[in-house]
């Protein structure tokens, strides 16, 4: 009870003394299974993966070649259209729950994750992220909180750093549903100083609830809340999002994830150059296929596609579309 309670600490000292008493053999290979795993909970894990990337759209540039402001026509050069890559995506994550008494405990993270494009390598990009805070968690309650220091670059360049707190709940309502609520305060800054009008305070609130049917179809949404307070007026913003997902397992071993997200970002003042509030309506898919039989070593690999698309009541600089197909590896160790 201690153990599906998530008090680790006091089921390791409990399985232990068990361990060392005159029982049964099977009782003593059941306790040693469960400190096994407990030593892999509180343990550190590290995962790694790897992708193969072709994105449509590296420079999130506008599709629209002509555009007027009053009475004058603009004509865009090659430079300023969706460009497309191919590359290699990459990631390291390391994190462990300490158990420090009964349902506390300490956790520390960091993830090291980045793009690099072999033919526009002016694009290729890597963040940094390091994470630590406390966590309660019990059999049906789970809370934590979190700073973090996050640092990217741009092209080889540092680019942008961050600095904030996440805080994230979860409750299990009953054995298949479960709520899960967080929210995201961060602060941005550029390292150019050309850069500044863009940075400030970013707020992020997200509520959702997953629903398991069965142990081979789970169906998961949610809504998201984002407020963007920048120092430049015109570029901070609101956007509200809904998001539904599933994941399937089919008989035979293929397995299926799909995720779908609406949103609406509107801005906060008129744009400083075209005079008008922008107003943008997000549309996004993301869709993986595995196969289960099909690994090697514990990795499986899983073909992915993202699609995204922005339509913006300013289309000659902000509606876009990109499309990626990729190949992931994963492994937890």
């Amino acid at each position: 009870m201690l153990y599906e309670n998530k008090e680790y600490e006091a089921a390791k000292d409990q399985f232990t003394k068990v361990k060392a008493d005159d029982i049964d053999e099977h009782l003593r290979y059941i306790a040693e299974r469960y400190l096994t795993q407990i030593q892999r909970k509180i343990g550190w894990n590290l995962q790694a993966g790897a992708q193969y990337v072709q994105n449509s759209n590296v420079n999130n540039a506008s599709s629209v070649k002509e555009f007027n402001i009053g009475p004058y026509v603009f004509i865009k050069n090659e430079e300023a259209m969706p460009k497309k890559a191919k590359g290699l995506s990459a990631f390291l994550a390391l994190d462990r729950d300490i158990n420090i008494e009964g349902n506390h405990y300490a956790t520390i993270a960091a993830q090291l994750k980045g793009t690099r494009y072999w033919d526009e390598s002016e694009y290729n990009e890597h963040t940094l992220r390091l994470e630590g805070g406390y966590k309660n968690q019990d059999i049906k309650t789970s809370f934590s909180l979190s700073p973090f220091y996050e640092q990217s670059w741009l092209g080889d360049a540092r680019y942008s750093h961050n600095i904030g707190l996440v805080s994230e709940y979860s409750r299990w309502l009953s054995s298949k549903t479960q709520v899960i609520g967080a929210y995201t305060y961060a602060h941005k800054r550029y390292h150019d100083q050309g850069l500044q009008r863009y940075e400030g305070n970013l707020h992020g609130l997200s509520s959702g609830i997953a629903y398991f049917v069965s142990s081979t179809l789970v169906f998961n949404g949610g809504i998201d809340h984002q407020i963007d307070h920048l120092n430049a007026e015109d570029e901070s913003s609101r956007k509200t999002s809904v998001r539904l997902g599933v994941i399937k397992e089919f008989t035979g071993g293929l397995s299926a994830r799909t995720a779908m997200r609406y949103g609406q970002r509107r801005f906060d003042a008129p744009h400083f150059f075209l005079g008008q509030i922008r107003r943008d309506t997000e549309y996004q898919a993301n869709v993986a296929l595995w196969h289960r039989q099909l690994h090697f070593k514990g990795i499986t690999p899983k073909l992915n596609y993202r699609y995204l698309k922005i339509n913006s009541n300013l289309p000659a600089f902000y509606s876009r579309q990109s499309q990626q197909w990729y190949v992931s590896l994963e492994k937890t160790f």
